[in-house]
């Protein structure tokens, strides 16, 4: 014996023509619906990929649920008294005939009558906003019901369709005024935390600190930090770099630093930076261990210092000043792996 069971759809209702209606999912064997499995809201002439139609599950619909029931039943009573009515020995009875015509009628008024499956307009606003329907959808329904007549129904959407555009206009104002306070919030953060930030130095040569300033950007590395410093070329400015490279190592745990300075104007002397960072590294000990500074102005003029030579070492600050980025950079990366020879 070949069993057939799965799952299927009945009791399609609650209808607005062209736009959906609701089904039961049920539990079937040999098609006939046994338990359902839940109600669902399909669109009209909407199907994916596979040929189903598209649609959302809802609330169950006890309507759908019954009609799913009884129609099947109506419909098989029919088959079996017909059957059983052709079937007796005296010839066919005429009361069971009967019985099997009036569930078969029973069972197309079930179907097919506009009491059991179309909406009322209350239902079918309510099935409407489980869509999401806009304005517009709800003037179909509107127009479905015969509330409003073509014309009219025409100048609604028009209207409506202007609503939703000037609606969409807020949302997206909205988004792009909640994005100016996130960067708004964020660019604070930064200048709280110098990373990155424009920061107005001390005077010097009798200009003012709005005119010394520079930018500090910091991108974590394997094993060091890599600073770059660009703005005016003032030892001020050098100076308040180490400061904050000094609060950059101190949050992140870091204690290995290349500095890449590119700023603008006349070169100081090369033992003036020096001086520079090595006093400023008896200051950062132990937070920075290892300094790898750079200046990668071409203009600058380097005086012919052996660049690669170790500077002194102030209380384990091991300070080195290379003329260029690569060298710093091959530096560090001996240091941090002094069992690895340079080729």
């Amino acid at each position: 014996m070949i069993l057939i069971w799965g799952t299927t759809r009945y009791g399609r209702t609650e209808e607005v023509p062209s736009l959906f209606y609701v089904v039961t999912q049920f539990g079937h064997l040999w098609f006939l619906p046994l338990f359902p499995l839940g109600s669902y809201l399909l669109l009209e002439g909407h199907n994916d990929a596979e040929g189903n139609p598209k649609g959302i599950q809802i609330p169950f619909s006890c309507k759908s649920f019954l009609l799913g029931w009884l129609r099947a039943a109506t419909l098989l009573g029919a088959i079996i008294l017909g059957i059983a009515g052709f079937a007796e020995r005296k010839g066919p009875s005429g009361s069971t005939l009967m019985i099997a015509a009036a569930s078969l009628a029973a069972c197309l008024w079930l179907t097919y009558s506009k009491t059991c499956r179309r909406a009322s307009y209350t239902r079918a606003v309510e099935l409407g906003r489980f869509l999401g329907m806009n304005r517009k959808g709800m003037i179909l329904l509107d127009l479905q019901f015969g509330r409003l007549n073509e014309e009219q129904a025409a100048e609604l959407a028009e209207k409506a369709e202007e609503a939703d555009l000037a609606e969409e206009q807020r949302r997206v104002e909205s988004r792009d005024h909640q994005l100016r306070q996130y960067q708004d919030r964020r660019d604070k953060h930064l200048r709280s935390t110098s990373l990155p930030a424009r920061i107005g130095n001390a005077p010097r040569g009798g200009r003012s600190p709005a005119h010394l300033q520079y930018e500090f950007r910091v991108t974590r590395m394997e094993g060091y930090l890599h600073v770059r410093l660009f703005g005016d070329n003032h030892r001020e400015t050098i100076a308040k770099c180490l400061q904050q490279v000094h609060k950059v190592c101190q949050n992140t745990q870091c204690p290995n630093v290349l500095v890449e300075q590119n700023l603008e104007g006349a070169g100081m002397e090369m033992g003036e930076i020096f001086g520079i960072v090595e006093e400023a590294s008896t200051i950062v000990w132990p937070v920075i261990r290892k300094i790898a500074f750079v200046d990668v102005n071409p203009r600058h003029d380097l005086q012919g210092m052996t660049f690669k030579e170790t500077t002194a070492v102030n209380q384990g600050v091991n300070v080195h000043i290379f003329a260029t980025l690569q060298d710093g950079q091959n530096w560090l990366v001996q240091q941090l792996n002094p069992r690895q020879e340079k080729l």
